[in-house]
């Protein structure tokens, strides 16, 4: 089984006879689910690069089951190697 943040994907086999040539398998798979969890946010980023005239944009996505009401802090390495903030601002809510 592979399990991240976001992707569950889990592999499942059967040994299929050889004279069955109809509903040789049935599988049921009942999902389980955790009451009251959430996913923790995460930053979304382009893999494909930016044009350097096109506005930089952070997307935070969010769980949501998830009531966060507070700013959301950015941060960039200093020249010291510590963090700085760099945008402190209450997140605009769009998508879904």
């Amino acid at each position: 089984m592979k399990k991240s943040e976001q992707f569950i994907a889990v592999v499942v086999r059967s040994i299929i006879p050889a004279d069955i040539t109809k509903n040789a398998i049935e599988w049921k798979v009942i999902p389980n689910q955790i009451p009251n969890w959430s996913r923790k946010p995460v930053i979304a980023h382009s893999q494909v690069g930016y044009h350097p005239f096109q506005q930089k944009k952070v997307i935070l996505e969010v769980d949501p089951n998830n009531n966060y009401s507070g700013n959301i802090i950015l941060q960039k390495l200093g020249n010291n190697d510590n963090f700085v903030d760099f945008v402190s601002e209450k997140p605009i809510k769009w998508g879904c």
